[in-house]
C-alpha cells in the first residue's frame, strides 16, 4: 500500500521503492497478486530464449493475445538490459486478463519469463505525526500490521464499536459509517432521551454515588477504540488504525454507569444485519464486532443467542478479557460461546499485568500504553485530541482491525476458521505467561501474507478429511459442498474412518442443513464406522451441502461424495463411479525392522478402479514405518517414505485405473526403527 512503511525509525524520514506487485512464481509467470491499487495492466516484460528466432516470438506473442480475443494485439517497444523486452497491449487488461495472457506466452517454448511491467511508486514514512507512538502497530512487541498494509487495508470491510459511541474526529471522519443509539434508558444515555439514530458519545461522566463512590470523567472510550481499529492514514493528523480504510459503525451501548445486556444483545444483532423491533434496517452490516466491554458473569442465555444469531450472519465476534489479573471464565462476554476473546500484552511481548486470562482467551494483543483518538473535554466533548489507555479494551480492536484486513481478504471466512488463523499465525510472547492466553501474540503480517480462501468443495469420488484439525469448533461449523451436474445418477454422500464418540454429517440440497432441518443425516457413533452413507438415486441439479457435527473425542474420518454424471456407462469401466470404502480395523505390532501387511478382500465390484482412488490410514506407536499400497495383481504404490509413526494418520489420493477392483489389498507397513508400531485401520475407497 503506498504511503505506507515496513519499518521506521523516530523521526527519520526514509524513501524506498515499493513494487506495487508481489510476485509469485508459478512456472515460468510471476503473476499479479491482489493488491487494490493495481486494476488494470498493459505492460509486460518478456524475456525469451537466447535461442529464439524472431518469427517465433511474434508468433508466440500472438498465440498470447490470442487467449484474449481478436482486438487485443501486443507489440514490443523496447528492449532492455539482461535481453528482456518490453511488450505493450493495445488495451488495459484486467488482472485475471494479464495473468491468463502470461499463463499462456509461458507455455510457449521460446519464453524463459513473462512478468507484469508496472510502475513503481515511493514509499514513504507516513506522514502522520505520531505514527511513532504506535509500538502495537509495527514496534517488536507489536502486531506487524505495517506489514500487512503492503498486502491490504482493509478496504470493504466494516467493523462495528460497541461501546460510548464515537466524537466527531477528523481522523476518523472519513471511514464512520451511519450508526446507532441503543441505550434504552434515559438516565444510562445522558443524552436527553432513549434509543435513537445518533451514535455521538455525549459523555460517560458521573458524580459521586450515581455509579460509585467516586466521581469519574468522561471516558471517550468508543472513540479510543475505534481510532485503534481505523484511524485514516496519511491526513498529517495523529496516528493509523489497524485497518486505515476499514468502515466504522458507531454503535452506542454503553452510557452512565455502563450498558445494559438486553440493549447490547439488540446492538449485536443489529450490528450483524438483524432485525430489531423498533430500529431501522442496518445498511451496512458488520464483518466484525468489537466489544470492548464486560462484567462479572455467566453468559446468559439472551447474550449467548444474541451473539449466536450474528455468528450465523457471517460476523465475527472480538470482546476483551478484562482487567481484573484473573480468570477470564468469569467474564461476559468473554466467556461466550463463539467470540474471539483477546488479553493486553505490554511494549516487551509480556503478559500486562491487569489482564485477564484462562482457557477462554483465544489471543493476545497490545494493551499497555495504547495512543489513539480522543477528546478533551473532561464531561461533554470539546476538541479532538490524541490519549494512550490501557486495557483489554485497547486489545480486542486490535484483533477487530486484523480480522478486517482478513474479511477484506476473504469476505466469506467464518467466525471459527478465523480464529484457528489467529492462534496458529500468533507470534510467541517474549516471556511466556504462567497462565493459558491464547495461541500467542497477535501477527496481523501472518494472518494475511499468503492466504488463500478455503475451498470446502468436494470432488465427484475424491476422500477428504473433515476433521484434519482437532478442534471441535471448527469442525461443528464447517460446512462442506458437492455440485452436482444435470442428469446425473446415485449420488452417494460416505462417511468413513476410525474415531470415538458421535459424529454425524446433515446433508441438505440447496442450503446449510441444520440439526432440525436436513434430507439426509449420516449417524457414525462408536469407536469404528465404514458404511454410513446416504443416496440419492436421481439427484437434483445444483449443490448439496454437508455439514459435520462432533459430540465427544474422536479421531480424525473421511468424508466422500460420488455420482454418475450423465453419459456415464453402467458396463463396469474405469468411467463408471462406484465408489463405497473397503475397510480393514483391526490392530496387530510390527515389531522393529519387521514387515507385516493389512489385506482387504475386494470382491462382487465390476470393473477398474478409478483415476481418483483414496486410502486412508491410521497407525500408532514410537517408531516410524514405510507404507506401500499393494494392488491385486503385485503393483505396488508408495504411500509414505519413512514416516513417524507416532499417532500417524493420513490420506493419500492415487490413480489407480490401470487396477480391476475385485482382488485382495495389502497395506504394508515396514518399520525400520528400534520402538515398535501398531496398526489400527486401513480403508480404500476405489
Amino acid at each position: 500500500m503506498s504511503n505506507f512503511i515496513r519499518s521506521v525509525a523516530a523521526g527519520i524520514v526514509c524513501f524506498s521503492l515499493k513494487l506495487l506487485i508481489a510476485f509469485s512464481i508459478t512456472y515460468k509467470v510471476y503473476a499479479t497478486d491482489q493488491s487494490e491499487e493495481v486494476q488494470y495492466i498493459n505492460r509486460f516484460i518478456v524475456k525469451y530464449h537466447p535461442e529464439s528466432l524472431s518469427a517465433n516470438k511474434s508468433s508466440a506473442l500472438v498465440m498470447g493475445a490470442s487467449s484474449l480475443g481478436t482486438d487485443v494485439e501486443m507489440q514490443m517497444i523496447q528492449t532492455i538490459s539482461g535481453g528482456g523486452e518490453v511488450i505493450l497491449s493495445n488495451q488495459k487488461l484486467t488482472r485475471r486478463e494479464a495473468d491468463s495472457f502470461m499463463s499462456e506466452l509461458a507455455a510457449n517454448p521460446t519464453i524463459e519469463y513473462v512478468e507484469p511491467d508496472l510502475l513503481l511508486q515511493p514509499d514513504l514514512v507516513p506522514n502522520d505525526p505520531s505514527y511513532a507512538n504506535l509500538w502495537g502497530i509495527h514496534g517488536p512487541g507489536g502486531i506487524n500490521a505495517h506489514r500487512a498494509w503492503d498486502i491490504g487495508s482493509g478496504k470493504g470491510s466494516i467493523v462495528a464499536v460497541l461501546d460510548t459511541g464515537i466524537t466527531s474526529h477528523s481522523d476518523l471522519a472519513k471511514n464512520v459509517l451511519a450508526g446507532y443509539d441503543f441505550i434504552s434508558s434515559v438516565t444510562v444515555a445522558n443524552d436527553g432521551d432513549g434509543r435513537d439514530s445518533n451514535p455521538e458519545d455525549p459523555g460517560n461522566f458521573s458524580a459521586p454515588g450515581e455509579c460509585n463512590a467516586y466521581p469519574t470523567n468522561s471516558s471517550w472510550h468508543g472513540t479510543h477504540v475505534a481510532g485503534i481499529i481505523s484511524a485514516v492514514a496519511d491526513n498529517n493528523r495523529g496516528g493509523i488504525g489497524v485497518a486505515p480504510k476499514a468502515g466504522i459503525l458507531p454503535v452506542r451501548v454503553l452510557g452512565k454507569c455502563g450498558g445494559y445486556i438486553s440493549d447490547i444483545s439488540d446492538a449485536i444483532i443489529w450490528a450483524s444485519g438483524g432485525a430489531v423491533p423498533g430500529a431501522p434496517v442496518n445498511e451496512h452490516p458488520a464483518d466484525v464486532i468489537n466489544m470492548s466491554l464486560g462484567g462479572i458473569g455467566a453468559c446468559g442465555p439472551t447474550l449467548q443467542n444474541a451473539i449466536d444469531i450474528a455468528t450465523k450472519n457471517g460476523a465475527v465476534i472480538v470482546a476483551s478479557a478484562g482487567n481484573d489479573g484473573a480468570d477470564a471464565s468469569q467474564q461476559r462476554p468473554a466467556n461466550c460461546n463463539n467470540v474471539i476473546t483477546v488479553a493486553a500484552t505490554t511494549e516487551a511481548g509480556s503478559l500486562s499485568g491487569f489482564s485477564n486470562y484462562g482457557n477462554v482467551v483465544d489471543i493476545s494483543a497490545p494493551g499497555s500504553h495504547i495512543y489513539s483518538t480522543y477528546n478533551t473535554g473532561s464531561r461533554e466533548p470539546v476538541a479532538e485530541s490524541y490519549a494512550s489507555m490501557s486495557g483489554t479494551s485497547m486489545a480486542a480492536p486490535h484483533v477487530s482491525g486484523a480480522i478486517a484486513l482478513l474479511r477484506a481478504h476473504d469476505p466469506t471466512i467464518s467466525s471459527a476458521q478465523t480464529k484457528i488463523l489467529l492462534k496458529d499465525r500468533a507470534k510467541p510472547f517474549s516471556d511466556q505467561p504462567n497462565h493459558p492466553v491464547g495461541g500467542g501474540i497477535l501477527d496481523a503480517y501472518n494472518l494475511i501474507s499468503g492466504y488463500a480462501p478455503i475451498d470446502n468443495s468436494l470432488i465427484n469420488g475424491v476422500a477428504r478429511n473433515p476433521f484434519s484439525r482437532s478442534l471441535q469448533e471448527y469442525n461443528n461449523t464447517e460446512e462442506f459442498r458437492i455440485e452436482v451436474p444435470k442428469g446425473s445418477r446415485d449420488l452417494s454422500i460416505m462417511a468413513y474412518g476410525r474415531g470415538v464418540g458421535a459424529r454425524n454429517f446433515y446433508v441438505r440440497y440447496g442450503s446449510t442443513p441444520t440439526v432440525e432441518e436436513y434430507d439426509c443425516l449420516i449417524e457414525a457413533t462408536g469407536s469404528n464406522f465404514n458404511d454410513y452413507i446416504c443416496t440419492f438415486e436421481n439427484p437434483l441439479e445444483g449443490i448439496y451441502y454437508i455439514k459435520p457435527s462432533i459430540m465427544g473425542t474422536y479421531l480424525p474420518s473421511a468424508l466422500v461424495a460420488s455420482y454418475q454424471a450423465e453419459g456415464d456407462s453402467d458396463s463396469g469401466s474405469q468411467h463408471h463411479r462406484e465408489y463405497r470404502p473397503h475397510t480393514n480395523i483391526s490392530l496387530f505390532r510390527v515389531d522393529p525392522n519387521e514387515t507385516k501387511e493389512a489385506l482387504i478382500n475386494v470382491s462382487g465390484r465390476i470393473g477398474y478402479a478409478a483415476t481418483s482412488s483414496t486410502v486412508f490410514f491410521h497407525l500408532g506407536g514410537g517408531g516410524s514405518a514405510a507404507l506401500d499400497l499393494i494392488a491385486p495383481d503385485g503393483t505396488e504404490y508408495l504411500l509414505r517414505n519413512e514416516m513417524d509413526a507416532h499417532y500417524l494418520r493420513g490420506f493419500s489420493s492415487l490413480d489407480l485405473s490401470d487396477e480391476l477392483r475385485d482382488g485382495v489389498w495389502a497395506l504394508r507397513i515396514s518399520n525400520h526403527s528400534e520402538e515398535p508400531v501398531y496398526f489400527y485401520d486401513f480403508h480404500l475407497v476405489h
